[in-house]
């Protein structure tokens, strides 16, 4: 049915002139003419105030739909004239609501198709467009670059096509009963334009639409015949009428509009059928009723080709002759996705091998058949456009280009899909939030909104389609163990903190329908249903930790939702009309409450309509047990000691809030008695008992498989679309959401567009400014990412009130849109035959202008720099050149530029090109640049080892790369010389000399600061006055990228020791979060791997064994970081072994666990050989924390069993060092004190 669009932002003051005017002309004036009334219905239905029949006939009906309107709002006006005028200005609104530019950019998902099928697809290159799906959402992509633009949604009607020509989208609709025909959009505002009825037309449901750039008509077929029907005069014109009932097939329209070509299944007489066409004249040139499985036009209109159960034929289309056939070996004829070549002389053919795709191509004239291409099996559709030789691919991984001739990607970005949840549960504390797909958990932290995935064994858990929205497959028996129904019908448990599972018990075959734990985790519920040889459902409940039932119920009623009371001793569940409580312990029915609600009342006489259990809460420790009832009406149950009370719902004071709240599918407690619950898919908030909600919030968008309570005031809910949504009862709109991947990518935005999450997955979630304008969430990294304000959020944290301070997405959209890029040269694929090679790129200014530009060789950026303000203008366009040295092998480069505030940077343009080295191959070379200040200018900032680590960690890799490298050159700046000039000129040193083979350390020590996600080295000059001294005299990371640009090797270690400067302002900067927003920038804007050590007390961890404790895990892994015994140290096992040192030798040291954040990318390298430089091996460390406790007095003894010192007393604290029979020898507070007796020791717990 033809909906009626929204009425949405029209003048009020135009709209009821026009009605008076109407309305005037009714009493008086003449009938309008039938063209003006069929305009004014039209223009009436696109604004959403008539559903009226375009029919041209002037009506009371019509005139009371204006007059509704505009008597509402008390206008008058004095022309019919004014009227149409009126009405058009509304539809010039409209469409500018429609299409923008928003006041709030409008955040939105890569399209996804059900089960990964497209009805429809237009590809227009003219236009650069692609639409994919059906009319009720129409998927749309720009064809250069494969981005996303917002999606037209609701749109009524199945299949459609899009006419270039008229720039509008005709849609197969039916307005109501047998009125059936074309429902036109515009196609640049997604507004509904017109619907022209098509007389004879029975059924669309497989029809068939199609249009050529030619003129403005499309082509339709269906039960009933072929039209042509004009989009621009709404003339309808029947080309064929089939009388017969048939099953469309396919129909194609010739380039030039000149052939029309259909087939399709006749169903009265089992066949097959083809017929051709004259367009202009409505002639049936030809056709066939031969068997075939594979249709196709040519695009002249010259030639069609058929599949039959012979042969492959070519025939003529005027005439039907067969002009060329070929016999193909089984599987490998052209059954799918064919395009005849220009000239008609051959035609290329996809088959698809898993992975693989390939491209053939059957010469007509020789009978040759060759494969030209392969290309990646990407999408589920695709296009060959042999004209401008390309292949277009278009499915839920989004749209890609290939090069026809060599496979080669034009769209090379892989895209990442949503992913789709089975399972969801929340801990009873909030603090974790669980989705399961399959053999995949996805675990939130909702304290800090990070998320991780566990991938294990031996349970898979699926939502089969039986199963309701309100099931819950997971349930947490605490913080870090969730409870798992699998689909062998065993019920599993989940170690959160290694991904191990273990069988709880196995229980019927199927999956069980629904489970629960008891709130102590000392029992698991679930419901298990048969369907043969009757319906039957059984109630099982079994210990936790034994799988041992306890209690086994089988019923023939309906078993509804169940969960514990009387503090997991009792198990209350709905059967039929009725809410019955069990004893674990006895088996025996503790209460039983009748279930029934009052619906009216006439007299003495009451009607009764029973009710079902939809949802309990179980009690806690302050709390009674809740459940809600619903039916024709609602109620809300206490349950406590047995004891069922009547809260609220019809047979107290009808409440509306609780009568919907006791009907909802979900339902948590926030505290007391006050609940959240879901209205649809909506959460409301209520207090039991209450007239009207506490709250109503946004739409959670999907089937919720979890709501609770997260913290105070606050809620979560999990969707099966892969969202995490924690909401404040305070706000209508999520505070936080998290949005799932495939392959473990995930992003958490909150207020403002700040984001944390994985790169896959902010390139792969989209803003729309516009209808036409896409940006990605990636292209705000540098200045919108930002975990430590998503922590905050999450966590309700100080850092809170900081969101929102700094760049929003409205304030850096209002700098307007980054530019489009076009990598000129090197074309793709090609081949250099030197090894530095100049870049040609077309860059194109959108609203924002042009600001910095980054080219990335490999991942590593190879050049930044602003361009000269000079191209600001929209639509101007500049070129430019860089040099950009190559690595042997094959290279990417990336080209990626910034609108002029730099603030939004470009979806990357990408091109390969590979450099095959020529002669005698070079040895590669170890360059290591150290930077440590001791002694500050300001001497507050003094530290004890950062120039003594400098020193010696160039010494560590001067040993350890002497018998592997061809040389290891140093350069060691520390303390005066460590100022901006001074770090700048030795990078100047190492640029002229590094070559692309060599490899590269770089080693910071000093003072640092993180502030806002940016991270800054305090260089020695450094003189605070204000907060604003650190950005403004800080060595920040477009410094770094800037010199690093110079550094010609991509095998590179940063390695950052650095302690935050809080005693300069008397606060500590925002911990964790901040430092990796900070690290994962820096890393980004290198493209190089870092491995960072911040502390907040960073002087306290200076002095272990005469080293910062970072500098020596590092020296201590060029001795030991080899476990595979291959006697080198790869950059990669360096970086874990330094991940796990430090923590443990500054806590065991300071009780202060530093760890050390890093980020790796690119391929593995060695930086040198085992060696052993440190003078002071950590063998004599002995950690600070103790590990027992003395339960008898003890003599303490030396090595020879002489007494030393004092007895220890029971109760003191020991840390034991090692054992030797029947001795041990116990240290306090790090130190060593001599043996003791184990007898008189007790483990600590």
């Amino acid at each position: 049915m033809i909906r009626v669009p929204a009425f949405q932002g029209i003048a009020p003051r135009l709209l009821v002139w026009l009605v008076v005017a109407l309305v005037a002309s009714s009493f008086g004036r003449s009938a309008f003419a039938s063209d003006e009334t069929r305009e004014i219905q039209r223009k009436l239905w696109v604004l959403g105030l008539s559903s009226e029949e375009l029919d041209g006939r002037d009506s009371r009906a019509l005139r009371d739909d204006i007059a509704r309107f505009m008597s509402d709002h008390g206008k008058t006006f004095t022309t019919e004239e004014d009227a149409v005028g009126l009405l058009d200005q509304s539809i010039k609104e409209k469409i500018h609501e429609a299409v923008g530019p928003y006041d709030n950019a409008q955040p939105f998902d890569r399209p996804s198709f059900s089960n990964d099928l497209i009805s429809n697809l237009e590809i227009s290159y003219n236009d650069n467009i692609v639409l994919a799906g059906d009319c009720n959402n129409i998927a749309r992509f720009r064809l250069d670059s494969g981005m996303p633009l917002k999606s037209f949604m609701q749109i009524s009607g199945q299949h459609f096509t899009y006419n270039s020509f008229s720039k509008k989208i005709a849609c197969l609709a039916t307005w109501s009963g047998q009125n059936k025909g074309v429902h036109v959009v515009d196609s640049t505002s997604g507004i509904s334009n017109d619907y022209v009825r098509i007389p004879g037309m029975s059924d669309f449901t497989f029809g068939k639409i199609a249009s050529v750039p030619v003129n403005s008509v499309v082509w339709v077929l269906s039960d009933g015949g072929v039209w042509s029907v004009d989009l621009a005069t709404r003339d309808v014109r029947e080309l064929d009428r089939i009388t017969q009932k048939i099953m469309p097939g396919e129909l194609f329209v010739s380039a030039d509009g000149s052939i029309v070509a259909v087939s399709f299944l006749d169903l009265e007489r089992h066949r097959d059928e083809i017929r051709v066409y004259d367009a202009s004249s409505g002639r049936r040139l030809t056709g066939t009723t031969e068997y075939f499985s594979t249709f196709s036009l040519s695009r002249d209109g010259r030639y069609y080709y058929v599949l039959t159960k012979k042969a492959s034929e070519i025939h003529d289309s005027r005439s039907g002759n067969i002009v060329f056939t070929k016999e193909f070996e089984d599987g490998e004829a052209p059954y799918e996705q064919v395009a005849f070549s220009s000239g008609d002389k051959s035609l290329h053919f996809v088959n698809n091998s898993g992975s693989v795709s390939s491209i053939f191509q059957w010469d007509f004239e020789t009978g040759e058949v060759r494969n030209i291409s392969h290309f990646p099996s990407t999408g589920t559709e695709l296009r060959i456009d042999e004209e401008r030789g390309e292949i277009y691919t278009v499915g839920s991984d989004g749209v890609f280009r290939y090069r026809l001739t060599t496979g080669e990607p034009l769209i090379p970005r892989t895209a990442v899909r949503r992913l789709a949840l089975d399972a969801g549960a929340v801990s009873l504390d909030g603090s974790v939030a669980i989705g399961i797909a399959g053999r995949a958990a996805y675990v939130l932290d909702t304290q800090t909104g990070q998320m991780r995935t566990l991938h294990f064994e031996d349970c898979n858990v699926s939502k089969s389609g039986e199963l309701s929205a309100a099931v819950e497959l997971a349930d947490f028996i605490e913080d870090e163990h969730v409870a798992m129904a699998c689909d062998d019908g065993s019920i599993r448990e989940l170690d959160l903190t290694n991904g191990k599972v273990r069988l709880i018990a196995n229980f019927p075959k199927e999956q069980a329908k629904d489970i629960r734990v008891s709130p102590d985790g000392r029992y698991i519920a679930a419901r298990y249903s048969e369907y043969s040889p009757k319906t039957t459902n059984t109630l099982l409940v079994a210990e936790a930790t034994t799988g041992r039932i306890v209690l086994k119920k089988t019923f023939s009623g309906w078993l509804a939702a169940f969960n514990f009371v009387d503090g997991g001793s009792s198990i209350l569940y709905g059967l039929d009309h009725f809410a019955i409580v069990q004893s674990l312990a006895t088996g025996r029915a503790v209460s039983r409450q009748e279930l029934k609600l009052e619906t009216t009342r006439s007299g003495n006489r009451t009607r009764w309509y029973w009710g079902v259990v939809k949802w309990i809460i179980p009690d806690t420790p302050s709390d009674a047990a809740l459940l809600g009832v619903g039916g024709s009406g609602g109620l809300i149950y206490k349950y406590e000691s047995g004891k069922f009370t009547l809260l609220s719902g019809q047979l107290a004071a009808g409440k509306k809030s609780a009568d919907e709240t006791a009907q909802a599918s979900r339902a948590s407690r926030l505290g007391g008695n006050r609940l959240v619950s879901l209205k649809g898919n909506k959460p409301v908030t209520a207090v039991v008992g209450a007239d009207n909600y506490s709250s109503e919030h946004d739409v959670a968008g999907a089937n919720v498989l979890a709501l609770a309570q997260q913290r105070q005031g606050r809620f979560l809910a999990i969707t099966d679309v892969g969202d995490f949504l924690l909401y404040d009862v305070g706000k209508p709109e999520p505070i936080l959401r998290t949005v799932l991947s495939e392959n473990g990518n995930w992003l958490t935005r909150i207020e403002g567009g700040y984001f944390g999450g994985t790169r896959e997955a902010a390139e792969n979630l989209f803003l729309a400014p516009s209808l036409n304008e896409t940006v990605t969430i990636d292209s705000f990294f540098n200045t919108l990412y930002r975990p430590d304000l998503v922590a905050a959020v999450a966590s309700g944290g100080i850092g809170e009130q900081k969101v929102g301070e700094g760049p929003t997405i409205s304030t850096l959209l209002k700098g307007g849109l980054p530019p489009t890029v076009t990598i000129v040269s090197p074309a793709g694929d090609s081949v250099a035959d030197k090894e530095t090679i100049v870049a040609k790129a077309t860059v194109t200014a959108s609203t924002g202008g042009i600001g910095r530009i980054e080219w990335r060789v490999n991942g590593i950026v190879r050049v930044a720099r602003t361009l000269p303000p000079s191209v600001t203008g929209e639509g101007e366009s500049v070129e430019i050149e860089d040099s950009l040295l190559l690595e042997p092998g094959k290279n990417v480069l990336e080209l990626s530029v910034f609108n002029s505030s730099n603030g939004i940077a470009s979806s990357p343009a990408t091109s390969n090109i590979s450099w095959a080295a020529t002669g005698a191959s070079v040895s590669p070379r170890l360059f290591v640049l150290a930077v440590g200040i001791n002694d500050y200018w300001d001497s507050r900032l003094t530290l004890k080892f950062a120039a003594n680590d400098a020193a010696d960690l160039i010494h560590s890799f001067e040993v350890a790369g002497a018998d592997f490298f061809d040389g290891v050159k140093t350069w060691l700046v520390t303390d005066q010389k460590a100022t901006r000039g001074g770090i700048d000129l030795a990078f100047d040193e190492i640029a002229k000399q590094i070559r692309s083979t060599d490899v590269f350390v770089l080693f910071v020590a000093g003072h640092g600061k993180t502030e806002d996600g940016r991270y800054y080295f305090i260089p020695y000059d450094f003189k605070y006055s204000d907060a604003g001294s650190f950005s403004e005299q800080g060595i920040n990371q477009d410094d770094w990228q800037h010199w690093l640009t110079r550094v010609a090797t991509r095998k590179s270690l940063l390695m950052f020791d650095t302690c935050e400067s809080g005693t300069l302002t008397l606060e500590r900067t925002t911990r964790g979060f901040d430092r990796l927003a900070a690290l994962d920038r820096l890393t980004r804007a290198t493209g190089r791997s870092v491995l960072a050590a911040s502390s907040d007390d960073g002087p306290a961890l200076e002095g272990f064994q005469g080293h910062g404790v970072f500098a020596y895990s590092v020296m201590e892994g060029l001795g030991a970081a080899d476990p595979n015994r291959t006697g080198l140290i790869q950059v990669t096992a360096l970086a874990s072994y330094v991940g796990a040192r430090v923590p443990d030798l500054s806590f065991g040291k300071f009780g202060i666990r530093q760890v050390p954040q890093m980020k790796l990318i690119g391929e593995d390298f060695a930086v040198g050989r085992t060696v052993n430089t440190l003078a002071n091996p950590s063998e004599d460390f002995v950690p600070i924390q103790p590990t027992h406790v003395v339960i008898a007095v003890a003599a303490v003894t030396d090595e020879r069993g002489s007494v030393v010192g004092d007895s220890l007393q029971p109760g003191t604290l020991v840390r034991v060092v090692r054992t030797e029979a029947a001795r041990v020898e116990v240290a306090r507070e790090g130190k060593r004190i001599g043996f003791v007796s184990p007898s008189a020791l007790a483990p600590m717990q």
